[in-house]
């Protein structure tokens, strides 16, 4: 009802995945593909980005993006800060 969802069974990963993508969707929001072990969190212009992983992981930066700390391909156990524009 509205913007409230309720879900009653235990989807596999790749219905998960289009459940949760279909939603943010629907709520307008974008939605970004990550390697399993990167996280990104953002701050106003600010986006920061954590390799949890054991191996290198390709992230994904904006074209636009500043590159402030790290490079685009994060070592394990790295970061990654850029500004863009809002």
């Amino acid at each position: 009802s509205g913007n409230v969802r309720y879900l009653t069974t235990c989807p596999d990963a790749e219905l998960l995945r289009a459940i949760i993508e279909r939603a943010a969707s629907e709520a307008r929001l974008s939605v970004q593909k990550l390697p399993e072990a990167v996280r990104i969190r953002r701050n106003g212009d600010l986006t920061f980005a954590f390799n949890y992983g054991a191996a290198m992981e390709c992230i994904p930066i904006p074209d636009d993006a500043e590159l402030l700390v790290g490079v685009p391909e994060m070592a394990a156990a790295g970061i990654a800060i850029w500004r863009t524009a809002d």
